[in-house]
């Protein structure tokens, strides 16, 4: 890869990073750190609270696969503010959440 397409490449992956910010905060959770790691087994987990961890191969697919990642992420968030609890349950309270999500 040139360092043309790397310099390229980088500066969509900013683009996509900021527009996940923007979601977090739409949502009510500007307090959230947002990271990047290679840590090639999920795409993101959440700790229910304070971070939310992106693997850097979700950056590289389909912008949509970013958006539903950092949704489904942001919807773990909306329940473990209202329940007080972290849970990795994705029944009925989960989907109200997901649909919540800005």
């Amino acid at each position: 890869m040139s360092k043309r397409e790397k310099r390229k490449k980088q500066r969509i992956r900013l683009q996509q990073l900021e527009k996940a910010r923007r979601k977090l905060i739409d949502n009510g959770f500007e307090h959230v750190t947002l990271q990047v790691t290679n840590s090639r087994e999920n795409y993101g987990t959440c700790d229910g609270h304070s971070t939310i961890t992106l693997d850097a191969l979700c950056l590289d697919d389909k912008p949509h696969e970013l958006d539903e990642t950092i949704d489904h992420e942001i919807a773990h968030l909306i329940e473990y503010k209202k329940n007080g609890r972290w849970t990795d349950n994705h029944g009925d309270e989960f989907e109200k959440a997901r649909r919540q999500v800005r």
